[in-house]
């Protein structure tokens, strides 16, 4: 029904392909953005989780960030904190993350020579950067499970396209822009499925009743 909504409403405006763009009042100093699905964003400030419904425009807190943790969402909020420690030797670890789950329960532990910072999480794996600036950049895929870390090049980090845009400008704010066009594409093909998902378990046959002369 949520989406059916959506639909009508999108194709209210998409005669003129309208580009939407607003700003989302009392928020700052953004740090992560999430993307959800086609119509939620996470907007992850220094302690609050932000759900955003693009469409709707709602916004409302569904959880909050602890000192050094990257947020991440798998169907669910996980967290990795983050602990860098100063070494001096090779047989040292200067980076520990240890992955959370929702309710905060310690999913695993894990031990890095690297200096490192987490670009994303998901349940299984865990995209990170070199944590400081004056060293070289590499990028490095970790399994979570095992905790193999692995070094990837840049081209190999795939960016997911989204359809909607967050933004800050100069003075702070945080902007949301969407193509109808392009939402109404995305959805389209979800209606149908649900569509056809709902006729399947609808019987098309059913037998009448004998009259009883």
């Amino acid at each position: 029904m949520e989406y059916l909504k959506t639909v009508i409403y999108l194709f209210s405006v998409l005669i003129s392909g309208e580009m939407t763009e607003y700003m989302v009042p009392n928020i700052a100093d953004i740090q992560q953005v999430i993307y959800v699905d086609i119509h939620r964003v996470l907007l992850v400030n220094e302690d609050s989780i932000l759900e955003v419904n693009v469409l709707k425009r709602d916004v409302k807190e569904i959880g909050k960030r602890g000192n050094n943790e990257f947020v991440g969402y798998d169907n669910s909020l996980m967290f990795c904190k983050i602990e860098h420690y100063i070494i001096q030797s090779e047989k040292e670890f200067s980076t520990k993350f240890t992955v959370l789950n929702k309710q905060r329960e310690v999913v695993k532990e894990l031990y890095f020579f690297e200096t490192i910072r987490p670009l994303y999480i998901n349940r299984d794996i865990i995209i990170a950067t070199t944590a400081v600036d004056f060293l070289e950049k590499h990028f490095y895929k970790i399994y979570i499970e095992s905790g193999e870390i692995e070094e990837i090049f840049l081209k190999d980090v795939q960016k997911k396209e989204n359809i909607v845009n967050v933004r800050e400008d100069v003075f702070g704010n945080i902007w949301v822009s969407y193509s109808t066009r392009d939402m109404i594409k995305m959805i389209i093909p979800i209606l149908k499925l649900n569509l056809k998902t709902m006729l399947n378990i609808i019987p098309m046959n059913v037998p009448r009743p004998a009259l009883i002369p």
